[in-house]
C-alpha cells in the first residue's frame, strides 16, 4: 500500500480513495481493513510496477503498436 500511496502523490495518478472493508478473520471475528479504490488506468500502473512481467508486456505492446503505425499503407 506504501508503493501505491507514493505513485498517488504524482498529480498524474489522478484522484483515488480509500475505504474500509470488513471481513470475517475466523472464529466468528470481523476484522477491518483499508483498502484503496482505483480505476482500471490506476490498476494497471499499479500492477506494472509492482509485477516485472506485467509491465515487459505493457511494454512489449506499446512496441507493437508503433511499428504498426510506421509501416506505410
Amino acid at each position: 500500500m506504501g508503493k501505491v500511496l507514493k505513485m498517488a502523490e504524482s498529480e498524474s495518478f489522478g484522484w483515488m480513495s480509500k475505504m474500509d472493508i470488513q471481513y470475517e478473520s475466523g472464529k466468528g471475528r470481523v476484522d477491518t481493513i483499508q483498502t484503496l479504490v482505483l480505476n482500471k488506468r490506476q490498476s494497471i500502473a499499479v500492477a506494472s510496477v509492482l509485477d516485472v512481467s506485467l509491465l515487459m508486456k505493457v511494454i512489449d505492446r506499446l512496441e507493437e503498436l508503433e511499428n504498426k503505425q510506421t509501416i506505410p499503407s
